[in-house]
């Protein structure tokens, strides 16, 4: 069974194969969760920068008119470790998990039209906050845990297309999809007369919506400068769509058990927006830079005191690109980038805006023919804009595995 099979019945598991250990930042209470933002498996290790980029030999996660000039049908599967280090005046705790980041496949249809076909699922937000508080109850000590988990996956279909030999167009449809749990558990260890409980709410969403992109890249064609020969300009947009939600509350105290009946709502989720360039520097390197918004602030807010804020976010990325040619070095096969973004979050408390700050680094290393291990590493700084709410040090470190293999190979007519 070749690498690609196995990686194929892999990805068919891996959706259930959801690993959390610990936690993470307490602001992912807030909302639908921390909504994730991803660019595919390379382009993780450049700061998730890819709006502009055409790239063969990996799957673009943002833009589907990157699509076009894939060669090989290919499967791209990610897993995903986080670690966060949260401090505040009363000290410091460090949580950690891991879990499935991904899994895209692309079917090239006709490379001489940009025709390809690609898919998957994605992680879309996710609710893993995790803390302990000490009280006082009826005159007796004890602890309250919250804690949170699950969140939504986006599931993806669409196609990209050369509108014009140096026009690339692409679209795709999303579903997004899953459930987010909010729990409460009340511990009594002094006074074994009391018996604690535990209160779990959940938020069911689904809704969908559509992501249309295009790639220039024959921009000397327009301004006439000769370094400019390779480079590539992008852009994205997410139509905007209402989430359909559902609630539902479980309580257990002692010999009580309880269940809410469901309770219906919707939340609108606007347009998202997104415009990237990317610029050769030399043979086989080039930077990217992004810029990419959406306006929450226009939604109405799951909670009224924590309102949501305007997210944006810039990042910038190099890489080398490894080359294809199989006598050269096993270095010289090798992919290198790295990135830097800032970001301004959609979660707000008591009226402060959160931001975030970091750096990443990557590799991708040929393990066979068309396969190839990319890790990522990945260190972030997130803190409210007044500075007096906890402060997160997050650390991320990706594992993916991207697969590719020759399905059809025939004459192409234009």
């Amino acid at each position: 069974m070749t690498v690609f099979r196995r990686m194929l019945l892999l990805s068919a598991m891996l959706p259930s194969l959801l690993v959390a250990s610990g936690g993470g930042s307490p602001y992912s209470s807030l909302g639908l969760g921390d909504l994730r933002y991803l660019g595919g498996t390379a382009a993780a290790g450049m700061a998730n920068t890819g709006i502009a980029l055409l790239r063969p030999r990996s799957i673009n996660a943002l833009n589907p008119a990157g699509w076009a000039r894939i060669e090989r049908t290919r499967l791209d599967v990610g897993f995903l470790y986080e670690g966060y280090r949260t401090s505040d005046p009363n000290g410091r705790v460090f949580q950690s998990w891991g879990n499935f980041n991904g899994v895209l496949f692309a079917i090239p249809i006709s490379e001489s039209q940009g025709l390809a076909v690609a898919g998957g699922f994605l992680p879309f937000s996710t609710m893993n906050y995790n803390i302990e508080s000490p009280t006082s109850l009826f005159g007796s000590t004890a602890k309250v845990r919250y804690f949170g988990d699950g969140g939504t996956s986006v599931g993806t279909i669409g196609f990209s297309y050369d509108l014009l030999k140096s026009l690339h167009f692409g679209a795709r449809f999303n579903y997004v999809f899953g459930t987010a749990g909010q729990n409460t558990i009340i511990e009594f260890s002094d006074n074994h007369e009391l018996a604690g409980g535990s209160i779990r709410k959940t938020t069911g969403a689904y809704g969908a919506d559509f992501t249309f992109g295009a790639i220039f890249d024959d921009i000397p064609s327009i301004i006439p400068i000769e370094a400019l020969k390779n480079a590539s300009l992008g852009v994205v947009l997410t139509t905007p769509t209402t989430l359909n939600l559902s609630y539902e509350s479980y309580y257990s105290y002692a010999q009580l058990k309880d269940t809410t009946a469901g309770v219906s709502a919707s939340m609108d989720m606007p347009l998202a927006f997104g415009v990237g360039v990317s610029l050769p520097l030399g043979t086989r390197s080039f930077v990217a830079a992004d810029y990419y918004m959406q306006p929450w602030s226009k939604s109405s807010p799951l909670l009224p005191s924590s309102p949501f804020s305007d997210l944006s976010r810039v990042s910038i990325g190099v890489e080398r690109i490894a080359s294809v040619d199989p006598t050269a070095s096993y270095s010289e096969r090798t992919e290198l980038r790295g990135g830097a973004f800032y970001s301004t979050l959609y979660e707000t408390v008591k009226g402060s805006t959160t931001h975030e700050l970091g750096v990443s680094g990557g590799v991708g290393l040929p393990i066979s023919t068309g396969t190839l291990l990319r890790l990522s590493a990945e260190y972030a700084l997130r803190s409210s804009a007044n500075g007096d709410l906890p402060k997160d040090s997050v650390f991320r470190i990706g594992l993916m595995l991207s697969a590719s293999e020759k399905w059809f190979d025939r004459p192409e007519e234009r």
